[in-house]
């Protein structure tokens, strides 16, 4: 069983690294629509990705078991392929209805949530269910914060410019993630045996 702290720190950085682009979406919907209604488009748009996750996560385990380690070079392929188109994620665009605000924040999160999967159904599939449901839970939570943050960055042109920053190592983290999942795995041990 992984430590507690362990498991906030594969939640937080598996949040954050998956979610800078989001922060984009969430500063610009935050400029224009009630920030309540931001914040219920992103927990709704965000559990619905976890879910799937979680959902997908179990069937995998259940379908390749021994080899559930090889989900990892799909973070892995996605950070490479994010590195090499310059770091960071690339935001898929805004829908800008003045109608349904909660609705289309939702949905361009759930739009906008391929990386998720690719990074969270290979980091849920490692994991115990008890373990997974404490990453969840603390994404959920942190899909709140996050809102947070975007109305800062709204306003404070330093954490836009960490913000920024930060995008550029996305890719690496990415990779780790990716590593995390081969070994965590037992995939290698498996494949030595």
């Amino acid at each position: 069983m992984t430590s507690a702290s362990a498991l906030l720190a594969i939640a937080l950085v598996g949040f954050v690294t998956t979610n800078l682009d989001d922060l984009v979406a969430l500063a610009a919907f935050s400029r224009r629509y009630q920030v309540a209604h931001v914040l219920l488009g992103q927990v709704i748009g965000f559990s619905v990705l976890v879910g799937t996750s979680l959902v997908l996560a179990a069937l995998v385990q259940a379908a390749l078991g021994p080899w559930i380690g090889l989900l990892g070079v799909v973070p892995i392929a996605v950070g490479v392929t994010a590195y090499r188109e310059g770091g960071g994620l690339p935001f898929d665009g805004e829908n800008e209805r003045e109608s349904g605000q909660v609705s289309v924040v939702a949905a361009v999160g759930i739009a906008n949530g391929a990386d998720n999967l690719a990074v969270y159904v290979p980091l849920f599939a490692v994991l115990s269910v008890a373990e997974a449901g404490v990453v969840s839970a603390a994404m959920v939570v942190l899909s709140v914060l996050w809102v947070g943050l975007a109305v800062a960055v709204v306003r404070l042109s330093p954490v836009r410019r960490l913000v920024d920053a930060a995008d550029r190592l996305v890719p690496l983290v990415f990779v780790c993630i990716g590593l995390y999942v081969l070994v965590e795995s037992d995939l290698l041990t498996h494949l030595a045996g």
